[in-house]
């Protein structure tokens, strides 16, 4: 079985926050140092020394870049280069100054193959530079260009990056950093840290830091070139120090030079695009202008808006596909819990583990901490009167042979917070290597926006050493008027059914048919049509492509959703 799960990056579901691009030294004169991310990570982080840690007097970490993860960064054999950079989620207090060695050697490993005795490891390596490094007191990305070492040229296929940090004397940390790091390669870093004496063995981890590395070039391009503030009709584009800047920007996929919106940016490190569609992605471009007809490569970035109208019309599926303009699960309209989540919950793609067909939803534990992790629906207009099936299907998985139990419930509540939340089931030890189907009914006590939540509550399991996972597809809810008020079930025809070209609604109690609205199996609207309380109404259908559709009818006596085929 296939054991490798392709979870979209995090930038699909997580708003990412990033502060200054902080130098911490000199660059070279009449040249700019671009940066490349060589190492991206995966929403990972370790307070221990992956990446320059200053609670620490004496950090010794070696870890590899595999070729595959270098051919992505945009080095390329014959680059020379000048600088690194982390980037920390959590800022140390306060700042602190050490010496700072780095390390640099071409390979061709997919796996750490260093010595655990670190004069062994770094044995052959390139001392790229031999300086003084200030570990901010901040978070977001910070780097050092390399100085007292000699010149290393990188020649294509892995990397394998090493440093030694040393601050014997001076004032060390109380509040310790946390990097950002990736997990993706099994013992692909090893490191020894120590408060009184100099590591001379390092020990195996997954926690690679993320790795930037710069060379020198004439005009570089935007760094640190991000997203912020999405609603439905615009985004915060965001980068590194104050440039002179040019976006381009059209609905995603979108290809540079292709006709799209475009603005400049006179001295700024932001600019809103506004006018923007709900639910939907865009592929903004962004060079910097360096005077004199001097410009940057292009650097793009996907940014998306919220889908925050209510669904209106039932049956609402959602299979958690993506259209082709769509990028991010704020797209469809789900996300996490704003604020309170302990854990979260992600957008996946494995053909392995859907339902159907690619996408589903997911959430982990991969430590011994308890989970406390919500993730709700779009919001559902839901009416006084009716009822409302909620259903979906739910599996786990755990990266060891055996699945690991877990726990989760589902809500709804009035907000997307789980504070408040009326919880419609709870389930324990779950453990199923197949979907499992079910079906939960909710009656609102008043009518308005509701959101259907799910919530990964598994407790702190002691000695946990894989990741098990919770996973959610096909989730749909429809809605039935209440007992006693569903006679209008009995009164509504609709025929023919299959149809070709019209469909015909009629009701027998000539109780006014009001409005008929047609959505597709993926509840978006296709049309919709009033009327003056008809007995019967006519619908041309002939524009519409054969499958599944149905019918959402007002009538005075309440409505009801019918289906129907299109030949």
């Amino acid at each position: 079985m296939k054991q490798k799960l392709h979870k979209i990056n995090f930038f699909r579901f997580k708003k990412v926050i990033l502060s200054a691009f902080l130098l911490l030294s000199t660059v070279l004169s009449a040249q700019e140092t671009q940066f490349y991310t060589a190492l991206a990570n995966n929403g990972s982080t370790s307070g221990n020394s992956r990446a320059p840690q200053g609670a620490m007097r004496y950090s010794r970490t070696v870890w590899l870049i595999t070729p595959a993860e270098m051919a992505t960064s945009g080095l390329v054999n014959g680059d020379v280069l000048s600088a690194i950079g982390f980037n920390y989620s959590t800022a140390q207090s306060p700042a602190t100054t050490g010496n700072f060695t780095v390390y640099l050697e071409n390979t061709t490993d997919v796996a750490n193959n260093k010595s655990t005795a670190w004069a062994t490891a770094i044995t052959g390596m390139t001392t790229a530079s031999n300086s003084t490094i200030t570990i901010p007191a901040t978070t977001g990305y910070a780097s050092h260009s390399f100085a007292g070492g000699s010149p290393f040229t990188y020649t294509g296929g892995g990397l394998y990056v090493a440093f030694d940090y040393q601050n014997a004397a001076g004032a060390i940390a109380t509040t310790a950093n946390v990097a950002l790091c990736t997990t993706s390669l099994a013992n692909g870093l090893k490191s020894g840290q120590s408060t009184t004496v100099v590591p001379t063995t390092i020990a195996a981890s997954n926690w690679r830091p993320e790795t930037l590395l710069g060379k020198q070039v004439t005009c570089a391009e935007p760094f640190g070139v991000n997203f912020s503030g999405q609603t439905d009709t615009s985004a915060i584009i965001n980068w590194t120090g104050s440039i002179n800047a040019e976006l381009e920007w059209g609905l995603y996929p979108y290809t540079q030079g292709g006709g799209g919106s475009t603005a400049t940016v006179t001295g700024g490190n932001t600019y809103t695009i506004a006018g923007l569609t709900p639910g939907k992605a865009y592929t903004v471009y962004v060079r910097k202008n360096c005077g004199g007809g001097v410009y940057s490569t292009w650097k793009s970035i996907v940014i998306g808006t919220n889908n925050t109208s209510p669904i209106t019309a039932f049956p609402y599926t959602m299979n958690f596909e993506p259209t082709a303009d769509q990028f991010y699960l704020f797209n469809l309209g789900w996300g996490n819990q704003p604020t309170g989540n302990v854990g979260s919950w992600s957008w996946f793609s494995d053909v392995n583990y859907a339902q159907t067909p690619t996408y589903f939803l997911g959430s982990i534990i991969s430590s011994t901490t308890a989970q406390n992790a919500w993730i709700f629906s779009a919001p559902i207009a839901m009416q006084l009167g009716y009822e409302y099936s909620i259903t979906y299907n739910y599996r786990t998985f755990s990266t060891a042979a055996t699945t690991a139990p877990m726990n989760f419930r589902v809500g709804v509540n009035t907000t997307n917070s789980g504070t408040g939340a009326t919880i419609l089931t709870t389930k324990t030890g779950i453990s199923t290597a197949s979907y499992l189907s079910e079906t939960l009914t909710y009656v609102p006590t008043t009518s308005g926006n509701y959101y259907v939540g799910f919530h990964n509550n598994t407790p702190a399991a002691a000695g946990i050493t894989t990741n098990n996972y919770i996973f959610i597809d096909t989730f749909g809810v429809s809605s039935t008027l209440g007992m006693g008020e569903n006679s209008v079930e009995k009164t509504i025809s609709v025929y023919p059914n299959p149809a070709s070209n019209f469909i015909k609604v009629s009701n027998s109690e000539l109780a006014g048919i009001s409005k008929i609205t047609i959505t597709d199996i993926n509840s978006r609207v296709i049309k919709s049509t009033n009327f003056d309380a008809v007995s019967e109404a006519q619908i041309n259908i002939a524009e519409l492509t054969s499958g599944v559709y149905f019918l959402n009818i007002d009538t005075t006596n309440g409505s009801i959703t019918k289906k129907f085929v299109k030949n």
